[in-house]
């Protein structure tokens, strides 16, 4: 009840004048609204422990996956970075490469997107819940997996320049061990 008092706050303040147009805090408003649907659909769709296992694992799988691409435009960029980027991104300038320490160019890996970077995010997940799959009772080969996709995960965030996710994983594995 205090996420729906929160949203009804939220859909008030869209007449406030400090508010920049009608339309942008329709928007707000709706984003915050995807955002708590879950909790409105989940509780009646998800019933099970099996259930709630095989949604991490999919997540697992599927950003393991993007850090593994990512590891891989750093290490062999002629193979597997994209063409071309954005055209925002690329209208900036270079500010999407480093120097590496053989003093060769790196672009900031993009994982599955066309954003210079834009691995980190799904990095991050992909070491959250690899690191989480390790300690969880499952099979062995989930570990391993978990553990493979973490390793990837933690990879791909240094190698995209993005330090600041490194910390953000080091707060949810220090709040995923106090919930423990």
């Amino acid at each position: 009840y205090i996420l729906v008092l929160a949203l009804l706050y939220i859909v008030a303040m869209i007449f406030s004048p400090s508010t920049n147009s009608f339309l942008s805090g329709f928007g707000q408003a709706s984003l915050y609204l995807s955002v708590l649907a879950p909790l409105i659909w989940v509780p009646r769709y998800v019933r099970s422990y099996e259930q709630v296992n095989r949604i991490i694992l999919i997540l697992l799988v599927c950003n393991g996956i993007n850090a593994c691409v990512g590891v891989m435009q750093a290490i062999d960029p002629q193979t597997w970075l994209p063409r071309e980027f954005s055209s925002v991104v690329v209208s900036q300038g270079n500010t999407f490469t480093y120097m590496g320490p053989d003093g060769r160019e790196i672009v900031r890996p993009p994982g599955l997107s066309d954003n210079p970077g834009a691995v980190c995010g799904p990095a991050t997940t992909a070491a959250m819940l690899g690191l989480i799959n390790c300690v969880r009772p499952l099979k062995m080969r989930w570990k391993v997996i978990g553990l493979f996709f973490a390793f990837a995960g933690i990879a791909a965030v240094f190698l995209s320049h993005v330090r600041t996710n490194i910390l953000i994983l080091a707060g949810m594995i220090s709040v995923y061990l106090i919930v423990l």
